[in-house]
Protein backbone atom coordinates (compact mmCIF):
# COMPACT_ATOMS: atom_id res chain seq x y z
CA UNK A 1 0.00 0.00 0.00
CA UNK A 2 0.86 3.30 -0.77
CA UNK A 3 -0.19 6.91 -0.13
CA UNK A 4 -1.01 9.36 -3.12
CA UNK A 5 0.56 12.93 -2.86
CA UNK A 6 -3.04 14.49 -2.19
CA UNK A 7 -3.40 11.51 0.18
CA UNK A 8 0.07 12.48 2.48
CA UNK A 9 -1.14 15.86 2.58
CA UNK A 10 -4.43 15.28 4.16
CA UNK A 11 -2.44 12.38 6.46
CA UNK A 12 -0.39 15.23 7.44
CA UNK A 13 -3.25 17.61 7.64
CA UNK A 14 -5.30 15.26 9.86
CA UNK A 15 -2.38 14.20 12.24
CA UNK A 16 -1.93 18.04 13.32
CA UNK A 17 -4.98 17.33 15.37
CA UNK A 18 -3.96 14.78 17.36
CA UNK A 19 -0.86 15.47 20.07
CA UNK A 20 1.92 12.63 21.15
CA UNK A 21 0.45 10.52 24.21
CA UNK A 22 1.89 10.34 27.49
CA UNK A 23 2.81 6.79 29.09
CA UNK A 24 0.16 7.76 31.20
CA UNK A 25 -2.52 8.65 28.62
CA UNK A 26 -1.89 5.75 26.39
CA UNK A 27 -2.26 3.04 29.71
CA UNK A 28 -5.98 4.69 29.37
CA UNK A 29 -6.59 5.06 25.50
CA UNK A 30 -8.88 3.38 23.53
CA UNK A 31 -7.56 1.46 20.33
CA UNK A 32 -9.05 4.02 18.15
CA UNK A 33 -7.16 6.86 19.83
CA UNK A 34 -3.70 5.00 19.81
CA UNK A 35 -4.04 4.81 16.06
CA UNK A 36 -5.28 8.12 15.77
CA UNK A 37 -2.65 9.92 17.76
CA UNK A 38 0.25 7.40 16.74
CA UNK A 39 -0.46 9.35 12.96
CA UNK A 40 1.88 11.82 14.27
CA UNK A 41 4.46 9.92 15.53
CA UNK A 42 4.50 8.48 12.38
CA UNK A 43 4.92 11.38 10.32
CA UNK A 44 7.32 12.80 12.34
CA UNK A 45 9.64 9.63 12.18
CA UNK A 46 8.98 9.31 8.47
CA UNK A 47 10.46 12.87 8.03
CA UNK A 48 13.62 11.31 9.87
CA UNK A 49 14.09 9.35 7.39
CA UNK A 50 13.16 11.42 3.81
CA UNK A 51 17.43 11.82 3.72
CA UNK A 52 17.40 7.78 3.07
CA UNK A 53 16.42 8.09 -0.93
CA UNK A 54 12.84 7.24 0.37
CA UNK A 55 9.71 8.86 -0.57
CA UNK A 56 7.64 10.10 2.45
CA UNK A 57 4.60 8.88 1.13
CA UNK A 58 5.79 5.04 1.31
CA UNK A 59 7.74 5.53 4.66
CA UNK A 60 4.47 6.83 6.05
CA UNK A 61 2.51 3.74 4.72
CA UNK A 62 5.65 1.66 6.13
CA UNK A 63 4.46 3.23 9.40
CA UNK A 64 0.68 2.80 9.56
CA UNK A 65 1.11 -0.97 8.09
CA UNK A 66 3.17 -1.51 11.53
CA UNK A 67 -0.12 -1.10 13.30
CA UNK A 68 -1.36 -4.67 13.59
CA UNK A 69 -3.43 -6.29 16.24
CA UNK A 70 -1.66 -9.04 17.64
CA UNK A 71 -1.96 -11.68 20.66
CA UNK A 72 -0.75 -14.51 22.00
CA UNK A 73 -2.24 -17.67 24.17
CA UNK A 74 -0.44 -19.44 26.53
CA UNK A 75 -2.83 -22.22 26.89
CA UNK A 76 -2.02 -25.77 25.34
CA UNK A 77 -5.02 -27.22 24.95
CA UNK A 78 -7.80 -26.45 22.13
CA UNK A 79 -10.66 -24.87 24.68
CA UNK A 80 -8.74 -22.91 26.48
CA UNK A 81 -7.02 -21.53 23.82
CA UNK A 82 -10.14 -19.96 21.43
CA UNK A 83 -11.63 -19.39 25.22
CA UNK A 84 -8.23 -16.77 25.48
CA UNK A 85 -8.82 -15.73 21.42
CA UNK A 86 -12.40 -14.61 22.34
CA UNK A 87 -11.19 -12.72 25.54
CA UNK A 88 -8.26 -10.83 23.32
CA UNK A 89 -11.44 -10.40 20.19
CA UNK A 90 -13.38 -8.53 22.98
CA UNK A 91 -11.37 -6.80 24.71
CA UNK A 92 -9.50 -5.16 21.93
CA UNK A 93 -12.99 -4.37 20.05
CA UNK A 94 -12.52 -6.58 16.49
CA UNK A 95 -13.74 -9.63 14.65
CA UNK A 96 -10.02 -10.66 14.09
CA UNK A 97 -6.09 -10.48 14.53
CA UNK A 98 -3.37 -10.02 12.59
CA UNK A 99 -1.29 -12.45 14.47
CA UNK A 100 -2.39 -15.02 17.31
CA UNK A 101 0.81 -16.82 19.02
CA UNK A 102 1.46 -19.64 20.81
CA UNK A 103 3.28 -17.86 23.62
CA UNK A 104 6.52 -18.55 25.52
CA UNK A 105 6.88 -22.38 24.83
CA UNK A 106 10.02 -23.62 26.94
CA UNK A 107 10.09 -27.31 27.06
CA UNK A 108 9.06 -30.38 24.69
CA UNK A 109 5.98 -31.72 26.87
CA UNK A 110 4.29 -28.35 25.91
CA UNK A 111 4.92 -29.17 22.53
CA UNK A 112 3.80 -32.09 22.81
CA UNK A 113 0.22 -30.73 24.67
CA UNK A 114 0.01 -28.21 21.64
CA UNK A 115 0.41 -31.28 18.71
CA UNK A 116 -2.13 -33.50 20.99
CA UNK A 117 -5.39 -34.32 20.15
CA UNK A 118 -7.18 -31.55 21.75
CA UNK A 119 -3.84 -29.19 21.71
CA UNK A 120 -3.79 -25.31 20.85
CA UNK A 121 -2.69 -25.90 17.40
CA UNK A 122 -6.14 -27.08 16.82
CA UNK A 123 -7.69 -23.89 17.93
CA UNK A 124 -4.98 -21.77 15.72
CA UNK A 125 -5.75 -23.68 12.63
CA UNK A 126 -9.88 -23.34 13.17
CA UNK A 127 -9.40 -19.58 14.21
CA UNK A 128 -7.08 -18.95 10.70
CA UNK A 129 -9.48 -21.22 8.75
CA UNK A 130 -12.22 -19.28 9.59
CA UNK A 131 -10.49 -15.50 9.44
CA UNK A 132 -10.23 -14.82 12.76
CA UNK A 133 -6.74 -14.34 12.80
CA UNK A 134 -4.25 -14.46 9.40
CA UNK A 135 -1.16 -15.67 10.57
CA UNK A 136 -0.09 -17.98 13.36
CA UNK A 137 3.06 -18.00 15.15
CA UNK A 138 4.89 -19.38 18.13
CA UNK A 139 7.40 -17.52 20.63
CA UNK A 140 9.94 -18.50 23.19
CA UNK A 141 13.21 -17.12 24.76
CA UNK A 142 13.76 -20.13 27.39
CA UNK A 143 15.87 -23.28 25.16
CA UNK A 144 16.05 -23.33 21.45
CA UNK A 145 15.86 -26.70 20.64
CA UNK A 146 12.41 -26.90 22.02
CA UNK A 147 11.68 -24.61 19.59
CA UNK A 148 13.46 -26.26 16.71
CA UNK A 149 11.30 -28.77 17.43
CA UNK A 150 8.54 -27.24 17.28
CA UNK A 151 8.72 -25.02 14.03
CA UNK A 152 10.05 -28.86 12.36
CA UNK A 153 6.73 -30.17 13.01
CA UNK A 154 4.51 -27.27 11.62
CA UNK A 155 5.01 -24.60 9.41
CA UNK A 156 4.23 -21.09 11.46
CA UNK A 157 4.12 -18.05 9.66
CA UNK A 158 5.90 -16.07 12.58
CA UNK A 159 8.27 -17.15 15.15
CA UNK A 160 9.18 -14.74 18.47
CA UNK A 161 12.75 -15.26 19.48
CA UNK A 162 14.81 -14.04 22.06
CA UNK A 163 18.48 -12.38 19.99
CA UNK A 164 20.81 -10.16 21.63
CA UNK A 165 24.71 -10.11 21.48
CA UNK A 166 24.82 -12.00 24.57
CA UNK A 167 22.84 -15.03 22.89
CA UNK A 168 26.05 -16.43 21.33
CA UNK A 169 27.43 -17.84 24.57
CA UNK A 170 24.74 -19.74 26.17
CA UNK A 171 21.80 -22.03 24.53
CA UNK A 172 22.55 -19.72 21.44
CA UNK A 173 19.21 -19.49 19.40
CA UNK A 174 21.40 -17.61 16.49
CA UNK A 175 23.26 -20.47 16.24
CA UNK A 176 20.47 -23.25 16.65
CA UNK A 177 17.01 -21.74 15.94
CA UNK A 178 17.66 -18.43 13.70
CA UNK A 179 19.37 -21.08 10.45
CA UNK A 180 16.22 -23.02 10.86
CA UNK A 181 13.58 -20.59 10.53
CA UNK A 182 14.88 -18.67 7.58
CA UNK A 183 15.53 -21.72 5.95
CA UNK A 184 11.66 -22.56 6.64
CA UNK A 185 10.98 -18.70 5.40
CA UNK A 186 9.25 -17.90 8.62
CA UNK A 187 9.19 -14.22 9.84
CA UNK A 188 11.40 -13.76 12.44
CA UNK A 189 10.84 -11.34 15.16
CA UNK A 190 13.77 -10.44 17.42
CA UNK A 191 13.41 -9.59 21.38
CA UNK A 192 15.66 -8.59 24.51
CA UNK A 193 17.72 -7.08 22.38
CA UNK A 194 19.19 -5.13 25.64
CA UNK A 195 17.27 -7.63 28.71
CA UNK A 196 15.18 -4.52 29.63
CA UNK A 197 18.15 -2.03 29.74
CA UNK A 198 20.36 -4.10 31.55
CA UNK A 199 23.49 -4.99 29.16
CA UNK A 200 24.15 -1.32 28.52
CA UNK A 201 26.72 0.54 30.14
CA UNK A 202 24.26 3.20 31.41
CA UNK A 203 22.29 1.00 33.69
CA UNK A 204 22.80 1.50 37.11
CA UNK A 205 21.75 -1.32 39.41
CA UNK A 206 19.04 -0.70 41.85
CA UNK A 207 20.16 -2.09 45.29
CA UNK A 208 20.25 -6.10 45.44
CA UNK A 209 17.14 -5.47 47.98
CA UNK A 210 14.81 -3.56 45.65
CA UNK A 211 15.53 -6.50 42.84
CA UNK A 212 12.62 -8.84 43.40
CA UNK A 213 13.11 -11.28 40.49
CA UNK A 214 15.88 -13.19 41.90
CA UNK A 215 16.67 -14.61 38.22
CA UNK A 216 17.98 -11.01 36.86
CA UNK A 217 19.00 -9.98 40.32
CA UNK A 218 22.15 -8.26 39.53
CA UNK A 219 24.72 -5.67 41.11
CA UNK A 220 26.92 -5.16 37.89
CA UNK A 221 26.11 -2.16 35.29
CA UNK A 222 25.87 -3.65 31.60
CA UNK A 223 29.05 -3.29 29.21
CA UNK A 224 27.56 -2.00 25.95
CA UNK A 225 26.05 1.27 24.20
CA UNK A 226 22.45 1.03 22.78
CA UNK A 227 24.44 1.70 19.52
CA UNK A 228 26.28 -1.44 19.92
CA UNK A 229 23.04 -3.50 20.82
CA UNK A 230 20.72 -1.93 18.27
CA UNK A 231 23.22 -2.43 15.69
CA UNK A 232 23.88 -6.04 16.22
CA UNK A 233 20.80 -7.11 16.03
CA UNK A 234 19.64 -5.00 13.30
CA UNK A 235 22.97 -6.92 11.38
CA UNK A 236 20.98 -10.17 12.22
CA UNK A 237 18.90 -11.91 9.20
CA UNK A 238 15.38 -11.05 11.09
CA UNK A 239 12.07 -9.34 9.84
CA UNK A 240 11.91 -6.93 12.70
CA UNK A 241 13.45 -6.38 16.21
CA UNK A 242 11.27 -5.56 19.07
CA UNK A 243 12.74 -2.68 21.08
CA UNK A 244 11.81 -1.59 24.80
CA UNK A 245 11.96 2.02 25.34
CA UNK A 246 10.98 4.34 28.55
CA UNK A 247 10.12 7.60 26.89
CA UNK A 248 10.17 9.72 23.82
CA UNK A 249 13.85 10.44 24.36
CA UNK A 250 14.89 6.85 23.67
CA UNK A 251 12.47 6.73 20.36
CA UNK A 252 14.43 9.32 18.76
CA UNK A 253 17.99 8.52 20.01
CA UNK A 254 16.83 4.83 18.20
CA UNK A 255 15.55 6.45 15.33
CA UNK A 256 18.76 7.72 14.73
CA UNK A 257 20.83 4.99 14.97
CA UNK A 258 18.94 3.20 12.87
CA UNK A 259 18.92 6.07 10.35
CA UNK A 260 22.32 6.09 9.79
CA UNK A 261 22.60 1.95 10.13
CA UNK A 262 25.28 0.13 7.96
CA UNK A 263 25.59 -3.76 8.70
CA UNK A 264 28.54 -4.99 10.67
CA UNK A 265 31.00 -7.27 9.46
CA UNK A 266 32.18 -9.96 11.38
CA UNK A 267 34.89 -8.96 13.34
CA UNK A 268 32.72 -6.10 14.59
CA UNK A 269 30.05 -8.79 15.43
CA UNK A 270 32.70 -10.72 17.59
CA UNK A 271 33.99 -7.73 19.79
CA UNK A 272 30.51 -6.79 20.66
CA UNK A 273 29.80 -10.38 21.58
CA UNK A 274 33.10 -10.34 23.38
CA UNK A 275 32.14 -7.29 25.50
CA UNK A 276 28.97 -9.10 26.72
CA UNK A 277 30.85 -11.95 28.89
CA UNK A 278 30.84 -10.79 32.08
CA UNK A 279 27.19 -10.02 31.91
CA UNK A 280 25.83 -13.38 30.30
CA UNK A 281 23.48 -14.19 32.86
CA UNK A 282 21.83 -10.98 33.61
CA UNK A 283 21.54 -10.34 29.25
CA UNK A 284 20.18 -14.06 29.43
CA UNK A 285 18.25 -14.42 32.93
CA UNK A 286 15.17 -15.59 30.80
CA UNK A 287 16.97 -18.66 29.55
CA UNK A 288 16.86 -22.19 31.26
CA UNK A 289 19.85 -22.21 33.89
CA UNK A 290 19.04 -25.29 35.26
CA UNK A 291 21.38 -27.16 33.14
CA UNK A 292 24.19 -26.76 35.75
CA UNK A 293 25.91 -23.77 33.56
Amino acid sequence: MSFTPQCIKKFINDAKKYKVLTPQEENNATQEQLIKHNMLFVVKIAKEFTNSNCELNDLVSEGMIGLILASKTHDKTYDGSMRLLEESLKSLNTDHLDTWQLHNIQTQAQVDEIFSANGAIKALEKAKSEGMVRFLGITGHFEPLVLLNAIRRYKFDSILMALNAADIHYLSFKNYLLPMALEQGIAIIGMKVTTRGRMLSTWTPPPLEEQKDARNRTGRPGTITIKEALEYNMTLPVSTTIIGVDNVKQVEENVKIASQFSPLCESAMKEIELKTLPIVRQGLYFRRWDLGA
